[in-house]
């Protein structure tokens, strides 16, 4: 059996590192909040409720054997500051 060139397994390693890289870095989307009093991010969640809820259709048709339907939700959180103790909400929406 012939040895594989080095070549390709640098090239196998490097997109095998690229893929772990874009992984981690896709699931950074969560919402970052900053306090609107004093720009801090020491800011903790206290409740979560969900106002409105809607169902769409993913552009580009979904799955191949028919549609795809995704849940969005109308979200308002409530947080606080740890820094200045400021109270405040964002509004948001989620797909799953």
């Amino acid at each position: 059996m012939e040895e594989m060139p080095r070549y390709v397994l640098v090239i196998a390693a490097a997109l095998v590192l690229f893929a772990l890289y874009l992984n981690t870095t896709r699931r950074g989307n969560k919402i970052k909040v900053v306090c609107a009093n004093c720009e801090s991010k020491d800011v903790v969640e206290v409740s979560r409720e969900t106002v409105g809820t809607r169902t769409v259709q993913p552009h580009g048709g979904g799955t191949p054997g028919g549609g795809s339907v995704r849940l969005q939700l109308d979200i308002e959180a409530k947080y606080h500051c740890r820094n200045c103790g400021n109270s405040f909400s964002r509004r948001f929406t989620e797909t799953h």
